[in-house]
């Protein structure tokens, strides 16, 4: 079966929620503590599992299905909360990773977070913590997050679904094919930019991961390497493309607004490498500035990578504030003596007080 066929199935998923098949993909696959656009049970084959993989072909397209279905609510029992497009352009599990990452049910839907008030024209909010946001960002994630979501109004009818390719908002198999048309047509031309305020072994992997020829799981089992999991050994939940480490992964994604609020840029969004690797352009200031961000993010790559092999090969634990320390550390390093900065001091590092 094509892309375009098995992006109906996923477009039949989400619309058709009374339908038996579903309910019978629901009970095999679906894990309320596993937040993915379509739920996957590894362990399971069949052609479910299959249509799945081509959601993750497509996203190596640059097509993402689960930003192109787009999610009007009414009673809010078809959405799911973290991550369905509903309240803003993208999932709130990328807007607000922190949050993410404390909630116990990761596929809960709108319904189990946001109720009407009975009697009252106001709605009120039940979260599910694993423990209660506490960290200043935390906290700044809590207030946002609350102040869009209490925006929504619940209504007794059906969540609406509609396709953000087509004006209409109507799905066609023929719009997945034309998107799918325009990807082949694009230049296969690699754009990373060398560093050289990074070590050569670290630009050459960042052009490695641009071009997708890292080892990860995923890439290893399409050589037909056994494995005895694809998962991602950072988070446990999607398949472990150089995609999801980077962009997907929960860890990522805390690590991502963390070094953003340390080196003072906007919070990073990134869908793919490209997009991470495109940060410093989207920037305004020096060049000299725009080429330290650029260091840190890859250096920021490098380390993620790092951890993800410690956790593998040695069994290390996943500690984010630890991956930080060492992306700083390692930058600080790296940037004072490559970028002539020898009068750079660790504590001007920290507060990201250079240039």
């Amino acid at each position: 079966m094509n892309c375009g066929l098995l992006s109906k199935w996923a477009w039949r998923y989400k619309t058709e929620s009374n339908r038996l098949w579903r309910s019978v993909i629901m009970s095999l696959h679906f894990n309320r503590k596993q937040g993915n656009f379509l739920p996957s049970k590894k362990g399971l084959s069949g052609v479910w599992n299959n249509i799945t993989k081509r959601e993750e072909a497509l996203k190596n397209k640059d097509i993402h299905l689960n930003l192109l279905f787009r999610c009007k609510i009414g009673n809010g029992s078809d959405t799911q909360f973290w991550t369905d497009v509903w309240a803003v352009d993208i999932p709130l599990k990328v807007r607000f990773p922190l949050l993410y990452s404390l909630e116990k049910h990761k596929g809960c839907c709108v319904r189990d977070r946001l109720q009407k008030v009975p009697g009252e024209n106001t709605n009120r909010i039940t979260w599910g913590w694993l423990r209660y946001p506490s960290s200043l960002q935390e906290l700044a994630e809590l207030e946002a997050l609350t102040n869009i979501v209490m925006q929504s109004s619940l209504s007794e009818s059906k969540d609406v679904w509609s396709w953000a390719s087509d004006p209409t908002g109507a799905f066609s198999v023929k719009s997945v094919k034309k998107l799918l048309n325009n990807s082949y047509n694009q230049p296969m031309v690699n754009n990373f930019e060398w560093n050289s305020w990074v070590p050569r072994k670290v630009n050459i992997f960042g052009w490695r991961t641009a071009i997708d020829r890292l080892p990860t799981r995923a890439a290893l089992a399409r050589r037909n390497i056994s494995m005895a999991s694809t998962c991602c050994p950072l988070c446990g939940e999607g398949e472990e493309t150089i995609q999801h480490l980077l962009t997907e992964c929960m860890v990522s994604s805390v690590t991502w607004q963390m070094v953003s609020g340390w080196i003072g840029i906007p919070p990073i969004y990134a869908f793919t490498t490209e997009d991470l690797f495109r940060v410093h352009k989207n920037l305004s200031g020096p060049p000299k500035m725009k080429k330290l961000v650029q260091a840190i993010i890859i250096i920021s790559c490098w380390n993620i990578w790092k951890l993800r092999n410690n956790v593998i090969f040695s069994g290390n634990r996943v500690d984010v504030s630890r991956l930080l320390a060492e992306i700083k550390s390692t930058s600080f390093l790296w940037v004072r003596n490559r970028a002539k900065m020898q009068s750079l001091e660790w504590s001007d590092w920290c507060s990201f007080n250079v240039l």
